[in-house]
């Protein structure tokens, strides 16, 4: 089954008064997509060649002003030269892995608790227990500002689809998506398509 011929059945299941509504068909299939990824509602199985992993090992003090921009990751100077930008992205995620000291614990957080003083990380400190504390901020990676000297593998994984590679009529969606993933995504789109149209 082609993108297109799926935009195609998204008009047909969502009724009678669509034909004219193809590009908006495209659109809610796209958003389908990345709603359901991003929600989780999908296997191993039903998702294939979408999924990109980078690693890059970095210093602390490679982090200017305790933040390092992920386009760095793919030694870009900024992110319009990264493939983020020539890609449809549904989801990302980057973390931070030790390197060493390899006894160093390293503790993910929101950027909203990473903004209030972090009683743990002191008490690592005086036990002689080293954490790194982080947050994802995108397209930034946050450090506390007490952490120590580290070095570690950032792991950035993401979840996109390249707008180039993508052509309506001939790419087979089957390079993607399995059949029952698609079927769920077909019945969502069309009836977002019929709520955002009324």
């Amino acid at each position: 089954m082609t993108f297109g011929e799926i935009y195609a059945e998204i008009i047909l299941r969502a009724g009678e008064g669509y034909d004219a509504y193809l590009d908006r068909a495209k659109e809610m299939f796209w958003k389908v997509v990345a709603s359901m990824i991003q929600a989780g509602d999908w296997n191993q199985e039903e998702i294939r060649n979408l999924e990109n992993i980078t690693r890059k090992q970095v210093r602390k003090s490679e982090f200017n002003s305790n933040k390092y921009g992920l386009w760095r990751v793919f030694n870009a100077v900024k992110m319009a030269e990264t493939p983020l930008h020539e890609s449809e992205i549904f989801h990302y995620n980057a973390t931070l892995e030790p390197v060493i000291p390899d006894n160093c614990r390293f503790t993910k957080v929101s950027p909203q608790e990473l903004a209030n003083k972090n009683p743990v990380n002191y008490l690592n400190i005086l036990t002689g227990l080293p954490e790194v504390i982080y947050a994802l901020d995108y397209p930034f990676l946050l450090l506390s500002s007490d952490t120590q000297d580290f070095r570690g593998d950032i792991m950035f994984t993401y979840y996109g689809l390249p707008r180039t590679y993508i052509d309506d009529d001939t790419t087979d969606s089957d390079h993607f998506f399995s059949y029952g993933f698609l079927v769920r995504a077909m019945e969502k789109s069309a009836e977002l398509l019929k709520t955002e149209t009324e």
